[in-house]
């Protein structure tokens, strides 16, 4: 009998640490499902904020493409320029201007904008450049404009004044007899306005 008791006794422990152990698995599954429920959500907003960074990457590479090929545009424009003005100032080479003002190597593009730049390539200039004569006759340089003022026009009359304009006042002087006759303060006839 004893042995059924003791048999008994074990199970009833048994199963009171099973139900004990049931009933933290409950809670522990509860507190895991809701932390779960969290993480999805973080994951979930993870998502949403890459998916904003990727659409504001695509939109900033394709500003940076479109100011790329602007930029690209404009040292080609840049060179075009360059070069045409360095043949205008070749043709006017003969006249005794210097022929160094616009030469390609002081707007070279590649070389303005790279960060390897190297000041010492480009040649020397001056602000009186132009005005070096490059053989031959020595050619007079056009007039500064901006410095000539016309005279001021003489506004002022030098004759004297004359004595015909002169004016007189007028000796007005009041009779003291009294008229014969006052005037009505009405007129007679009535005023018709239109």
């Amino acid at each position: 009998f004893r042995k059924s008791q003791f048999d008994v006794m074990s199970y009833q422990t048994g199963l009171e640490s099973v139900e004990a152990r049931l009933v933290v698995y409950k809670q522990n599954e509860s507190t895991l499902e809701e932390n779960i429920k969290l993480l999805n959500i973080k994951v979930q907003l993870r998502d949403n904020v890459l998916a904003t960074l990727r659409q504001k990457l695509a939109t900033t590479k394709k500003e940076r493409d479109d100011l790329n090929m602007k930029l690209e545009k404009f040292q080609t424009s840049s060179k075009r320029l360059t070069d045409l003005l360095a043949n205008q100032t070749s043709d006017k080479a003969g006249l005794g201007y210097n022929s160094k003002v616009f030469t390609q190597a002081m707007f070279d593009c590649d070389n303005y904008y790279s960060s390897k730049s190297n000041n010492d390539n480009w040649p020397p200039s001056n602000l009186y450049d132009r005005f070096v004569p490059s053989g031959g006759y020595h050619a007079v340089p056009p007039p500064m404009t901006g410095t000539f003022m016309p005279p001021k026009p003489d506004l002022v009359f030098h004759t004297p004044p004359s004595d015909e304009n002169e004016h007189f006042a007028f000796n007005v002087q009041l009779n003291p007899t009294k008229p014969e006759q006052d005037l009505p303060s009405r007129p007679s006839a009535p005023i018709i306005k239109d």
